[in-house]
């Protein structure tokens, strides 16, 4: 079998419905990570999502391995946390280092949780400045944006400007605390944006319920959901589940729910509990 792939907004590349999220493949070790990441490609995965900030760098070195030799294959994304201009510059000069390649697909300005700090990373001399600029210079196809506490600030950044992408949670337990995707999903399809799916196993706690929680996702108007693997074992396991999707039936939907609101209301969510 094959991956399905969506349009990306209006990148014009044809994603696979799942991506590789990089927060976690430095977990094991660096070698690990880099097999993880050789592993998702050769079953065909083509999104690679990545931020600076995972492991300090660690998921972007295991990155950085595999694209001196495959970074033609693959949409490549990472990310900046600085809010400054001068600081964002020189976050993604290091990630563009650490990835081996002198450009990225998708440059995303991450975690914009309140609207204070949208107005920040959007002023003159904010990190959002440093992407244009990078764009410009051809360091960076695309602009994205990316956030997990607050969908509004993210619904008013859409409306400010023309960010390719959208990255915000999709999974069961979300939905118990107001999902993200019915506010988020129509101002970014009328925006044209492409619309990426993060914490899909809700960072782990949803790992036992693997095909179920890429089922809901995937139903879900959403164009990759970006899994984070530690393992070549866990790449496959998710591509496998993702290659016999079947949308949930309203029973199987109704159990999901049930069973995700624990993870809703206890502490595993931290994301919807943290502003950063």
């Amino acid at each position: 079998m094959t991956l399905e792939r969506r349009p990306l907004g209006r990148t014009g590349h044809q994603a696979t419905v799942i991506g590789l999220g990089g927060g976690f493949l430095f977990k094991d070790g660096h070698r690990q990570g880099v097999e993880t990441v050789r592993r998702a490609i050769d079953l065909g995965v083509n999104y690679l999502d990545t931020a600076s900030t995972y492991g300090d760098g660690q998921s972007e070195l295991c990155l950085g391995e595999v694209m001196k030799t495959r970074r033609d294959e693959v949409f490549l994304a990472t990310k900046v946390l600085k809010r400054g201009k001068a600081g964002a510059a020189e976050e993604f000069r290091e990630s563009l280092r650490r990835l081996q390649t002198d450009h990225v697909d998708l440059l995303q300005i991450h975690a914009v949780q309140t609207r204070a700090m949208w107005e920040e990373v959007a002023g003159p001399d904010g990190s959002l400045a440093a992407a244009v600029e990078a764009r410009e210079k051809g360091l960076a196809r695309f602009i994205g944006i990316t956030g997990h506490h607050d969908p509004e600030p993210l619904i008013g950044a859409l409306r400010a400007f023309p960010f390719a992408t959208v990255f915000f949670p999709v999974n069961p337990a979300e939905t118990h605390l107001g999902e993200f995707t019915e506010r988020l999903a129509p101002v970014a399809r009328e925006r044209g944006a492409g619309i990426l799916a993060m914490k899909v196993l809700a960072e782990g706690a949803l790992a036992g319920r693997l095909e179920e929680a890429i089922r809901f996702a995937l139903g879900r108007p959403i164009d990759v959901a970006v899994i984070g693997a530690r393992s070549p074992a866990e790449i496959e396991a998710a591509v496998r589940a993702t290659e016999a999707y079947r949308p949930l039936g309203p029973d199987e939907e109704r159990a999901l729910l049930a069973a995700a609101r624990d993870v809703a209301t206890g502490d595993d969510m931290w994301w919807r509990k943290r502003n950063y």
